[in-house]
Formats: C-alpha cells, structure tokens, sequence
C-alpha cells in the first residue's frame, strides 16, 4: 500500500521514524521507515499490509528513537 506524505520537520528525515499502523487495535504494520523522505519534501510510504476497506480507516502513528510519539495521521475510504 503506498501513502502520499509530506515531511513538515525542519530537521528530520521521515526514516529516522518508526511507524506503527493500526486497523482499530490491530496492530497490520510496525516497522522503521523505508524510504528516504528529507526535511520539507513529500514521497509516498510502502506500507506492507492491506488497503483500509470501505468504511475503514488506518491509523498511522510515528515515533522517534525516544519512543515518543513524532506525529499521528489517518488513511481511509469513505463513502462521499
């Protein structure tokens, strides 16, 4: 599954993060970030773990190395 994102930091690249991906309190994703996404640049995240379903979301939580959280986002499909 691939996510568009922007890196909003100043001083950090999105794969110095780990990021954990909820489907409600299932855990479908933990790993370090792959992809070389510098400081106010966008890419795309390869996640590997089935798109959100109609009516679904994920959750995306990142960390630093401290285990704190470094920002939250959600990805999902929902009927307009």
């Amino acid at each position: 599954m691939l996510i568009p994102v922007k890196n909003r930091y100043d001083h950090t690249n999105l794969n110095e993060l780990t990021i954990i991906c909820r489907r409600g309190e299932e855990v479908v994703f933990s790993g370090r970030v792959k992809e070389d996404i510098p400081p106010h640049t966008s890419g795309a995240l390869s996640l590997e773990c089935a798109e959100p379903g109609e009516g679904e979301a994920l959750c995306l939580q990142f960390y630093n190395d401290s285990r704190l959280v470094a920002g939250r986002g959600y990805v999902g499909r929902f009927p307009l």
